[in-house]
């Protein structure tokens, strides 16, 4: 199919007719555009954004970066000429992925790439896929690799991106796959660049927030270990600033990392330990309940937030300042009768209390010698023993459930230690 300037006096060479059948026909999302200006200099690149605009008049959009060193081309040429490939033409895509300066392939991690289509045999773009991928982008020397965040699923008879695989996880398996290729994650409309050279420059954590989109951010540079690969928590940066004011007992600003702050509040093993804690967790309860998602969560965030230097690390590491122990003890005494029924975790407590967690525990300790954990665990149990004795709870399980006990052998184990007897023997 070609195309040109009308102004010039060049009309569109291709029918609807053409076109949708053409479309039609286009299935795994890579094309071959051409074209040649008057000064004889060509151009030619393989790319997914192809998509179809009009039928009347035939219309496709394609996109090319503003920085190419064939812009000049492009734009100066009189037409140019999308090539749908079959599927014994591998070779010949290669051979243009192989010219010039454009040299790279683009959302790769989403199914059916960009073409919407009806048609099953598409780009499944599963991990197998995308591993072969990388590996001949990085055989025949393509520059990088750009995942893509999208929605995942819509629907309907085509049910384009079906399956989009995670951008910065598949970045940082490309990484530890390849050997020359750039791999860019995008999540959120901003990009970071990971640097697909394989120097051990740097190892440890990279935390940094992207700035300023691709360009800016990729002058930072991130180099995955050649064996072990990369581990990537995404987590948004509301979350990490909610931890810390939990940690730090109040709202004390954004959190930052990067190599100004080199002095964590603890040793970096406590993030390692955690994170693998946390999949052993996940592989062994594929759907725990929300209260144990929420404490795992807390509990990533937090050894986030001790194991790797930031902003407020110094903040953390210094001494709590002195508070009313009694008066924050009984705050949290309180808080916890009137919530002991819903799924209560630790954080919960001192994001009500306004305490930090090693304040919350001292304060709690202090007055009652007690965790606040075993302090609510009190309260639930006292709570059922009335239940039971007034008749209000008809049964041992209704008992536990309405004070928020949902592990019964727990309870009635826990309940015999604290009354000398089973929860059935109360009336």
């Amino acid at each position: 199919m070609e195309s040109g300037d009308a102004a010039g006096g060049m009309l569109p060479s291709v029918d609807a007719d053409t076109l949708k059948q053409a479309m039609g026909a286009w299935t795994t999302g890579v094309v071959v555009v051409t074209a040649s200006h008057a000064d004889g200099r060509d151009a030619g690149l393989v790319m997914v954004s192809l998509a179809p605009v009009s039928v009347d008049p035939p219309l496709v959009l394609w996109s090319v970066d503003r920085g190419s060193g064939c812009l000049d081309v492009w734009l100066g040429a009189p037409a140019f000429a999308l090539h749908l490939l079959a599927a014994d033409q591998e070779a010949l895509a290669w051979q243009f992925a192989r010219k010039g300066p454009e040299k790279r392939t683009f959302s790769a991690n989403c199914s059916s790439g960009m073409a919407v289509t009806k048609i099953p045999d598409r780009w499944q773009a599963t991990w197998d896929d995308n591993l072969r991928l990388a590996k001949l982008c990085d055989e025949v020397g393509l520059d990088f690799m750009l995942p893509i965040a999208r929605w995942i699923g819509y629907g309907g008879e085509t049910n384009f991106h079906e399956g989009v695989l995670d951008p910065v996880a598949l970045a940082a398996g490309i990484l530890a796959n390849t050997e020359r290729v750039f791999a860019f994650a995008v999540v959120g409309g901003r990009a970071a660049a990971l640097d697909g050279a394989r120097s051990l420059r740097h190892r440890g954590p990279l935390l940094e927030p992207a700035r300023g989109g691709v360009r800016a951010q990729a002058l930072r540079r991130a180099t995955a270990d050649p064996q072990a690969g990369a581990i990537v928590i995404a987590v948004e940066r509301s979350r990490l600033d909610h931890a810390l004011a939990r940690l730090a007992g109040g709202t004390v600003g954004h959190v930052e990392f990067g190599p100004r702050w080199t002095t964590p509040v603890a040793s970096q093993a406590i993030v390692d330990a955690t994170w693998r804690h946390v999949c052993f967790v996940l592989a062994t309860l594929p759907t725990p309940p929300p209260v144990a998602r929420r404490a795992m969560e807390a509990t990533l965030l937090d050894a986030i937030l001790l194991g790797l230097p930031h902003s407020h690390s110094a903040l953390l590491a210094s001494p709590p300042a002195p508070v009313d122990a009694g008066t924050h003890a009984e705050r949290a005494r309180t808080w916890l009768e009137e919530h002991h029924r819903e799924p209560v975790s630790a954080a919960d407590v001192v994001a009500a209390v306004g305490l930090s967690v090693r304040q919350l525990q001292e304060v709690v300790r202090a007055r009652f010698d007690l965790t606040p954990m075993q302090l609510l665990r009190e309260i639930r149990l006292e709570r059922a023993r009335k239940l039971l004795s007034s008749g209000v709870a008809p049964t041992v399980t209704q008992a536990a459930m309405d004070v928020g006990c949902g592990h019964l052998s727990r309870f009635a184990a826990f309940y015999r230690e604290r009354f000398g007897e089973l929860p059935s023997e109360t009336r």
